[in-house]
């Protein structure tokens, strides 16, 4: 019975200290993305801020057209690769 409850004490140390790691792995990660967390905060503020003075629209439609033009070079990248793999051959 002391035996057993023993071996039950040492299994329950060791869940602890397996939880204990786990939960300062993830401390660690919280503290590492914290900076970016505060730097994304204060980016959205100053979209706000440039939204509220330009219009939201307008703000809007420049997104939209930046992301467009994104796809555009990307799949011209995409199809210049796919045209010198072809040559290479």
């Amino acid at each position: 019975e002391i035996r057993s409850l023993q071996e039950d004490l040492q299994e329950s140390r060791q869940e602890a200290e397996k939880a204990q790691k786990q939960a300062d792995k993830y401390q660690k990660r919280m503290n590492e993305l914290a900076p970016m967390v505060k730097n994304m905060e204060k980016l959205a503020a100053d979209l706000g801020r440039i939204k509220a003075v330009v219009g939201s629209g307008q703000v809007n439609a420049v997104i939209n057209l930046a992301k467009q033009q994104e796809q555009i070079e990307a799949e011209q990248k995409r199809a210049a690769r796919r045209k010198h793999n072809r040559e290479a051959r």
